[in-house]
């Protein structure tokens, strides 16, 4: 136990003084973009479109004649048709993000920091010097993403279920309305247009039973997995939530490899080590935060809310079908339990309807992720491809209807004062010491 303590105190020290040197980092990068002289960098990312320009992550390498290695988001005003690995030299106004201006506000600079962005460049016209400058994985991940893209514009009729589909095979939500998208907030859905955990399941079924057909032996499947996993986390844009979700199931199946067995605690820390060592401000990030507290909910009080029942079941399906919905059920009630107080720090909302509009949904999900995936393959085969387009189709205008009614309900989204950083501890202390309990109570019977 002292041991334990120690090494808790030590880790903390370490990560505040960790901490406190890449802070001091990104204010010298602040210091040395706010000087207007002309930029030379790596374009790292495809094309957002705003309303009044086009916005990409951009590598600076260069400020004036001295070397740098510094991440912004470039804007041009107008259209602009740049791509991956272009390198451009341009002259531009930095400007430093905001923090939060009202006490527990948005605060902008650290949204960006924990992206592992400093701050944004807008300018209105660049000149391209050089291409194919980038890394090569996160070029074919950008060339598939844009593939994926066109296959789907090509293919699906309306424009919203376009943007629906994206966001939820590639975590990207920028081209979703903003009404839409509220409607997927306010229904406590938005979590499905982040990649996420789910996602890397269905991703690794669809691997596995690909590699088996093809009679490749189960070793080279598991390190195939593996190396899949990793390019899909560039093909997902690198996101916190797909990080944690690729990290935890390769070394899950790394573990299995090699004849070890997993802890899926373990596997959550060392996953949690490897995002934020390179970005410590990554702890910052929205989405870590969720995923890693609806993870460790999930891992704790699932295994408390399924209890194993003796009852014999005459009818096989009955009995499947009881089993599956009692296990989404349970697996919804454990992370609301586990990001409930953090929702009304992060969002001012609580909502008493999470559970029901996410069994619904949880119904079609899982179909939609993985007709999306093989339709976003650019094969054309007519009578299948249009069938399986209609069907998405279907899928999707069921999943925004479903949005939209949960959304419309009053119990639904509920604004309420943030709690303090003490009465989420006292929360925290209360639901640890109940699964402790629960624990001992088990070990004795």
């Amino acid at each position: 136990m002292k041991k334990t303590v120690v090494l808790f105190f030590v880790f903390v020290l370490l990560s505040l003084i960790f901490t406190n040197i890449k802070n001091q980092e990104y204010e010298n990068s602040n210091k040395r973009m706010k000087k207007e002289e002309v930029y030379v960098g790596i374009i790292s990312s495809n094309a957002t479109k705003k309303e009044y320009s086009t916005q990409y992550k951009l590598k600076v390498t260069k400020i004036g004649s001295k070397s740098a290695n510094i991440s912004v988001y470039l804007r041009i005003k107008g259209k602009c048709q740049l791509q991956y690995g272009d390198e451009i030299s341009f002259e531009g106004e930095y400007n430093e993000p905001d923090e939060a201006r009202n006490e527990k506000g948005f605060n902008y600079k650290k949204y960006l920091r924990s992206n592992g962005i400093i701050g944004v460049v807008t300018t209105s016209k660049v000149e391209k010097i050089n291409m194919n400058k980038g890394e090569l994985l996160e070029k074919t991940a950008c060339n598939i993403q844009n593939i994926i893209e066109n296959t789907i514009r090509n293919n699906i009729k309306k424009e919203e279920h376009q943007d629906i589909l994206i966001g939820i095979l590639l975590g990207k939500d920028e081209g979703i309305e903003k009404d839409l998208k509220e409607d997927f907030v306010n229904s406590n859905l938005s979590h499905i247009l982040a990649v996420s955990g789910m996602h890397v399941a269905y991703i690794i079924t669809i691997v596995d039973y690909l590699l088996s057909t093809l009679k490749i032996g189960k070793k080279q499947t598991k390190v195939i997995t593996i190396f899949f996993l990793m390019f899909f986390m560039a093909l997902a844009n690198g996101t916190p939530s797909v990080r944690r979700a690729c990290i935890m199931a390769g070394i899950g199946i790394g573990a299995n490899l090699i004849y070890q067995k997993s802890d899926i605690i373990n596997n959550m820390v060392i996953s949690a080590l490897v995002i934020l060592v390179p970005n410590p401000f990554a702890i910052w990030n929205t989405g870590f935060i969720l995923s890693y507290s609806a993870t460790l909910g999930i891992v704790l009080l699932t295994p408390i809310f399924l209890t194993k029942e003796e009852t014999v079941e005459k009818n096989k399906w009955k009995k499947i079908w009881t089993q599956k919905i009692k296990s989404v059920f349970v697996v919804s009630i454990s992370s609301w339990i586990a990001i409930f107080p953090i929702s009304m720090l992060l969002f001012r909302t609580i909502s008493f309807t999470f559970i029901f509009s996410n069994l619904m949904v949880s119904a079609i999900i899982g179909t939609i992720i993985m007709l999306g995936m093989v339709a976003s393959i650019p094969i054309h085969i007519p009578i299948v491809s249009d069938i399986l387009f209609c069907l998405l189709d279907f899928l999707l205008a069921i999943l925004t209807k479903i949005s939209q009614i949960f959304s419309s309900m009053p119990l639904s989204h509920i604004l309420v004062c943030p709690p303090s950083i003490g009465m989420i501890m006292l929360y925290y202390g209360g639901v640890f010491w109940w699964i402790y309990q629960k624990k001992l109570n088990r070990k004795r019977i």
